[in-house]
């Protein structure tokens, strides 16, 4: 389920970074203090299921959940791979699901949210999950959509410059009960292609309304290294989560910084370091080039070196940033942050990414659909 959509013609140049976001670059904390020099990966075992390898891990309940987002199923594992239950599937039935799977967020509710391909949302009831109700997600704003995409002055508060980032669709829950999804504008004078607008003040989330499913604001920038390399779309996406105090950790695929905001997502500070042996020998594209991005992005882009995920475990109290080397290496690398200074910077598996926490484990995953890999590995952190 790939989606790939960019388009525009031409932007009269704006101005570079901001002084605040130069500011912010220089007063970021670089600390290290390396407190774990490796961890023991132990894969879990599971039995066989059917499954279209396109999904994800999550970790809820104490328990491991498989979303497979072709087939519209969730398997439930225990904590060691065993197969306790099977929810859902495709259909029209009360406790099916009727669509592709998207986005998918366990809410702190227990109930369970659905995205679909066409901007459909489906609720579920915690437990056995049963529909509760189908609704659209609503991006109703102050000005109308053709006007607000075809303005050549393009107003980055607006709605109706966006849509969501399929590529990238980590839905999260904030302890406001907010649902957060990423997004990106693709029209004729605000795009990845050849915006500046669209690196300097683009908003990066939505903040949607979770019982109307009506969009309440866009938020986030994105880092201003992206204005130093003009330009970069195939490299313009990032990674999020949320703590339990709402904070808001923030990492960009070429920026070695983390940036961490408030619940009103004001800058409360950046941190991070680069990671180990990573080629970011990043091609720009100059000018105005769908080709050219589509090859960067397909073939260039699985090549090199930038950070992929970052997950806050609450629990710990720590942030798991992981990373890609590049072809190069036979592994990628994850970093772990204590208290925005990093502790860890260790090898692990090609495309590892952490899932979640049940004591005393960390567990991570990798994914891969063209190679039909489904694993999922946990391990302890003691500091």
């Amino acid at each position: 389920m790939q989606r790939i959509i960019l388009f525009g013609l031409s932007l009269i140049a704006l101005t570079g970074c901001s002084e605040q976001a130069e500011q912010n670059q220089k007063t970021a904390n670089y600390s290290i203090n390396v407190k774990i020099d490796s961890i023991c990966l132990k894969q879990i075992q599971f039995p066989e299921f059917e499954t279209s390898f396109i999904g994800e891990f999550r970790i809820y309940n104490d328990a491991i959940h498989f979303i497979d987002k072709e087939l519209g199923k969730i398997f439930l594992f225990s904590d060691n791979g065993e197969l306790m239950d099977l929810f859902l599937g495709r259909g029209d039935g009360p406790y099916e699901i009727n669509t592709a799977i998207d986005g998918y967020l366990n809410l702190k509710s227990g109930s369970h949210l659905f995205l679909g391909p066409s901007f459909d949302l489906h609720l579920h009831q915690k437990g056995n999950y049963e529909r509760l109700k189908n609704y659209f997600l609503s991006w109703e704003g102050e000005q109308d959509v053709n006007k607000v995409r075809s303005s050549s002055t393009p107003n980055v508060n607006q709605f109706a410059l966006y849509t969501l980032d399929y590529q990238n669709l980590l839905l999260r829950e904030g302890k406001d009960g907010n649902v957060y999804f990423p997004i990106y504008g693709e029209t004729q004078y605000f795009n990845g292609l050849n915006s500046d607008l669209y690196y300097e003040k683009g908003k990066i989330l939505a903040r949607m309304e979770l019982e109307s499913g009506k969009v309440k604001e866009v938020l986030g920038s994105r880092s201003p290294r992206y204005l130093e390399n003009k330009y970069l779309p195939h490299h313009a996406s990032f990674s999020y989560d949320i703590d339990s105090l709402n904070n808001f950790y923030v990492s960009h695929e070429i920026d070695s910084l983390i940036y961490k905001y408030d619940q009103d997502f004001e800058l409360i500070s950046a941190f991070g370091v680069k990671g180990n042996n990573m080629n970011t020998n990043y091609t720009a594209i100059k000018d105005f080039n769908l080709k050219l991005f589509r090859t960067l992005y397909f073939e260039d882009r699985p090549k090199l070196g930038w950070y992929s995920h970052v997950e806050f475990t609450d629990e710990l109290g720590l942030l798991f940033r992981s990373y890609t080397k590049g072809e190069h290496s036979e592994f990628d690398g994850l970093q772990i942050f204590k208290n925005e200074t990093l502790i860890a910077d260790l090898t692990v598996p090609k495309g590892f990414k952490i899932k979640g926490y049940i004591k005393p484990y960390v567990y991570g995953e990798v994914i891969s659909e063209l190679s039909e890999q489904l694993k999922l590995y946990k391990f302890e952190v003691s500091i």
